[in-house]
């Protein structure tokens, strides 16, 4: 194994001999017995491997470690990997243990899973999800508020304010909503964010918009995981698409607009018996904006989802 990066003395990023990634970690003395080796399909771990390890200065060492590898000699899984290998980091933290390691290469195995499973999001969808995040003037608090599970009514919920991001391309904001969107909870608020996307070849990924958001949760461990592990699942068996689909970023945070969910128009007669989840297509190019200083105010939500300036 050659030794491309050390993060610490405990967990080294490196390649196999056939120039795969890997991740080194020193196998603790302690518990290492319940560690559990997998065998996936582009995936390998195996915990108590001696490996002789030759570092970029030219120096060696031997010592016993579980290893963690990419089999797959595709470059777009690599770069799947070491996404992944951000979370198994944090999630083992600086001095490893059995414990932490179980938890770590968990996460990892999740990810990997989640490749096989059907897209739970449509790409445009995700990346105008992430966009309002990554620009957020408090992405923590919009980390916390995401997506609790993909079943959820609106995108991000902090109790009685909600947020709900709705994308199309072009230049008019014609949008999808189910009829109970906009007929929320009593004692609840929610605002429309809605963004118009352009594909761009130049512009950024979901995957590149997730380590931006990841660069804004950086102080938040905790999260780091949520976001990869939502971002996984949403894009699922789609991911090679996903990494190839790219929108105009700046055109977007220009188009940025918030409506309250009340302005939206909507089926206003009763639905017969026995009629439910009705969906329709909402026209607001021409209802009026929330107003952002209101919003602002609110020190909540809808505060925390405006753009930093």
């Amino acid at each position: 194994v050659r030794s491309s990066a050390a993060s610490d003395v405990y967990k080294r990023q490196a390649k196999d001999t056939a120039a795969n990634p890997a991740l080194l970690i020193t196998t603790p003395s302690k518990g290492s017995r319940s560690l559990v080796d997998y065998s996936l399909e582009n995936l390998q771990i195996v915990h108590g491997v001696t490996c002789e390890v030759s570092h970029v200065d030219g120096s060696k060492e031997e010592g016993k470690f579980s290893l963690i590898r990419c089999i797959s000699d595709d470059p777009t899984v690599h770069d799947h990997f070491l996404r992944g290998l951000e979370s198994i980091i944090v999630a083992i933290g600086a001095h490893p243990t059995a414990t932490t390691i179980s938890l770590g290469i968990g996460k990892l195995v999740e990810l990997f899973r989640l490749m096989h499973q059907q897209s739970r999001k449509s790409v445009q969808g995700l990346w105008a999800e992430l966009l309002l995040i990554a620009d957020a003037t408090d992405s923590e608090a919009l980390g916390r508020a995401w997506h609790a599970t993909f079943m959820d009514m609106y995108d991000f919920n902090a109790g009685s304010q909600r947020v709900e991001v709705k994308s199309a391309a072009g230049r008019h904001r014609l949008h999808h909503f189910a009829l109970a969107q906009v007929t929320p909870p009593y004692g609840t608020d929610v605002i429309v964010a809605s963004v118009l996307v352009e594909r761009a070849s130049s512009g950024p990924s979901v995957f590149d918009l997730a380590k931006e958001v990841r660069a804004r949760l950086s102080g938040t461990p905790e999260l780091l995981g949520r976001v990869d592990q939502i971002v996984a699942e949403a894009t699922g068996d789609g991911w090679r698409s996903a990494a190839q689909t790219r929108f105009d970023k700046h055109a977007a945070r220009q188009s940025i607009a918030f409506y309250h969910v009340a302005d939206v128009p909507r089926i206003e007669t009763a639905l017969p018996a026995h009629v439910s989840d009705v969906h329709f297509r909402a026209d607001l190019d021409s209802v009026l904006e929330a107003d952002r200083m209101d919003m602002a105010k609110t020190n909540g939500l809808f505060a925390a989802v405006l753009p930093v300036g």
